[in-house]
């Protein structure tokens, strides 16, 4: 006598993680649901697992737990409270610009672009998703959306932003007013015919007063968190990093000594950059040790080049707490990194040039 084939089973989380789209009944909440739908907002199974233990997503009128197996038969018995589940993927999922009041310093403006001094901590776009607590901290797009008047033609979050900045880090910021001087400026970051160049303050003295760092960058394997960097000479990158690139940053030595050293040091135009630093943040600062004021140039614009960069040579940037050496005190609003300067050539083939050296914190 044959027996029964074992029944087809799988966990009721991971079912639901891969299949919510298709389980969404269309007629319910329409213009929500479309706006989820073309979003193409990915939702981790993290969500729906605290949704099925919390009795939002029941087997017919039955509690379960996430880990719960069922078969394809009972896959038909899944009861979900949409009404409670669509809107938190709204809110925690959806990226949104919520126009916000904030100190904006505006180094140079025109009919068709900003330059910002970003202060930090604070995000360039909004972060998603959010936590439990339903509230996310006001970026710099939410600040520029409450400043400019023709909000009704800014469609999405991304809107005017042509590259960005770390939260932790400083300086000018290029945004677009318009649609076409976005993609125009767009199209001269990928050509690589904007200049930008950063001032760094890092721990320790690089080996040469004039250098380049050139290597293999991306997410790392370990930790995706975090980008790793391997020399070029490195045959299979691919080892430790996830879809390895190019990078490549080019860096002048301005200053070195101690504290005091940079303290007694002759005027000069970077000065702003490290005595604010310097008098502001005395606690990230050992009296005992070297530093140095570095100038680099970015060829390349990976995510956290110039941290990943410095960090490989051991001369991390002061305040870094993912790359360099973690603070013996409380402080971590800020890094001692700061784009200070942009260049490139307007529409009309004018040169444009902002200089500003001055971090500012809030």
């Amino acid at each position: 006598m044959k027996s029964n084939p074992p029944k087809k089973e799988s966990r009721v989380d991971t079912f639901i993680a891969n299949n919510w789209e298709f389980l969404i009944d269309p007629n319910l909440f329409s213009d929500l649901n479309k706006k989820i739908s073309e979003s193409k907002v990915k939702i981790p199974r993290s969500f729906w697992q605290k949704k099925i233990n919390s009795g939002f997503i029941k087997l017919g009128q039955k509690k379960i737990k996430s880990g719960s197996r069922i078969d394809e038969s009972q896959k038909k018995l899944i009861s979900i409270d949409w009404k409670n589940i669509l809107k938190d993927i709204e809110i925690c999922y959806l990226e949104k610009i919520i126009p916000y009041p904030g100190n904006l310093n505006v180094i140079y403006e025109d009919n068709n672009f900003l330059v910002i001094n970003k202060s930090a901590p604070i995000s360039t776009h909004p972060a998603y998703p959010i936590t439990d607590s339903n509230v996310r901290d006001a970026s710099l797009v939410d600040q520029i959306m409450f400043r400019q008047e023709n909000k009704k033609n800014l469609l999405n979050q991304r809107v005017g932003v042509v590259h960005r900045l770390d939260k932790k880090t400083t300086g000018l910021i290029l945004w677009a007013k318009n649609r076409e001087y976005e993609r125009y400026l767009k199209n001269l970051f990928k050509k690589r015919l904007i200049e930008k160049e950063y001032l760094a303050l890092v721990e320790g003295e690089p080996k040469n007063d004039n250098f380049e760092i050139r290597g293999w960058m991306g997410k790392w394997k370990k930790n995706p968190l975090k980008r790793f960097f391997m020399p070029l000479s490195e045959k299979n990158p691919g080892r430790e990093i996830i879809n390895p690139k190019e990078s490549l940053s080019k860096v002048k030595l301005l200053l070195k000594g101690s504290p005091i050293d940079f303290q007694k040091a002759k005027s000069n135009p970077y000065q702003d950059f490290y005595l604010t630093w310097l008098n502001l943040v005395p606690e990230l600062f050992d009296s005992q040790k070297k530093y140095s004021l570095l100038k680099i140039k970015i060829l390349t614009g990976r995510t956290h080049q110039i941290r990943v960069h410095l960090a490989s040579l051991k001369i991390p940037i002061v305040g870094d707490e993912l790359y360099g050496i973690k603070p013996k005190t409380n402080y971590s609003s800020a890094q001692a990194l700061h784009s200070y300067k942009i260049s490139f050539r307007d529409k009309n083939k004018k040169a444009v040039k902002i200089i500003n050296s001055t971090p500012i914190f809030t």
